[in-house]
């Protein structure tokens, strides 16, 4: 790497790298909410660990980049493994006025080359919106639209952009009475991580979510407690009780939709369109200037148009995903392992199909 760069790989399963790594997030000041230590850790598996990339000019740190690191278990004489990044959006976090085209480019090219002195078969990456995909060394695919809104400044303005089903839907849930909370960083107590965590639950399970969706109470506590600062949980009651409820990350002048749900038997009092509203009126009261709802589960899906709702006029970004294989022979006698009629194309780089394929089966 000549006597510029350097590439250091921290193992984040020790505590003092822990302490280090949030020292340099803090020090980058480019830290949010998707990279810390607690939220990485809602997507271990087993045999997996949490590590992290740095790379740095001399000692000043460019690039961070944390991945998970998981083993793939098949009968082979040998130990494989794959990277995947964070759930949500992550890949590698920078200051771009600071990290040129060039640097990326070598950033990449030494990442591959530890992948394959290191046994890593194939990485999945799921990018952040703000184009930290460039230069990426694999198959770069537009994975999903996702609802950014642009909050205006009055919500005067903001409320004849909505589109009337929304508009007729609030009004319909201001005439049951519903009431609105929001509590921020040091306001949220346990109570209301329970309140929420409660809503959240039943929502998982009157969607039969995948497993991969659903996180503990412990996890909530822990990610919350520990990092209050980027995050907000938003309730709708009636009465005295929480009949819908999002947890809502803060990056900046930028909100995201985390997750989130409404009870079930409260559906025609509207609560969620009531909640959704009453978070863009605060939100504009709060100069905050963007609102980031995602995507569906596919474009144009129900999921999809009913987020758009609210921001019909703005241009959605697009999520995307990152895939690559760094040893096709090895990949490929992974896949004939759990599927004999398994057929290896390009393709499976840019299309729909699960990638990695070999873990279809555990998804």
């Amino acid at each position: 790497m000549g006597d510029t760069f350097t590439l250091e790989i921290l193992d984040l399963s020790i505590i003092d790298n822990q302490l280090l790594y949030a020292a340099i997030l803090d020090k980058t000041e480019l830290t949010n909410a998707y990279y810390t230590i607690e939220h990485l850790s809602s997507s271990l598996v087993e045999k997996s660990g949490i590590w992290c990339f740095l790379f740095k000019k001399k000692e000043e740190v460019l690039i961070v980049y944390p991945f998970i690191k998981r083993e793939i278990i098949q009968n082979s004489e040998n130990t494989y493994f794959d990277v995947s990044s964070g759930y949500g959006y992550n890949g590698p976090l920078f200051n771009k006025k600071n990290v040129s085209t060039n640097i990326l480019t070598e950033f990449w090219k030494e990442i591959d080359i530890w992948y394959k002195e290191n046994n890593i078969i194939s990485e999945f990456i799921r990018f952040d919106l703000q184009n930290n995909h460039n230069q990426y060394t694999g198959t770069v695919v537009e994975t999903l639209k996702n609802v950014k809104g642009n909050l205006l400044e009055t919500f005067e303005e903001q409320w004849m952009n909505f589109k009337s089903k929304v508009r007729n839907n609030y009004r319909k849930a201001a005439t049951h009475e519903l009431t609105f909370e929001v509590v921020i960083g040091d306001q949220i107590s346990h109570s209301h991580i329970n309140g929420f965590y409660e809503i959240y639950l039943e929502t998982m399970k009157r969607r039969n979510a995948n497993v991969s969706y659903y996180f503990s109470k412990e996890y909530f506590l822990k990610l919350i407690n520990k990092n209050k600062k980027y995050y907000a949980i938003a309730f709708v009651y009636s009465g005295s009780d929480v009949i819908s409820t999002e947890l809502i990350i803060i990056d900046d002048k930028s909100l995201y939709a985390f997750l989130g749900g409404t009870n079930a038997h409260f559906f025609s009092m509207r609560p969620n369109d009531f909640l959704r509203v009453e978070v863009i009126k605060w939100a504009i009261g709060n100069k905050f200037e963007y609102y980031i709802l995602g995507g569906g589960l596919k474009d144009e899906d129900g999921l999809y148009k009913s987020k758009k709702a609210y921001f019909p006029n703005d241009e959605d970004v697009l999520f995307r995903t990152g895939r690559k294989i760094l040893d096709s022979k090895t990949y490929k006698q992974f896949c004939l392992n759990i599927d004999p009629d398994y057929t290896c194309d390009e393709n499976e780089l840019v299309n729909e199909q699960y990638f990695p394929f070999y873990r279809k089966q555990l998804h």
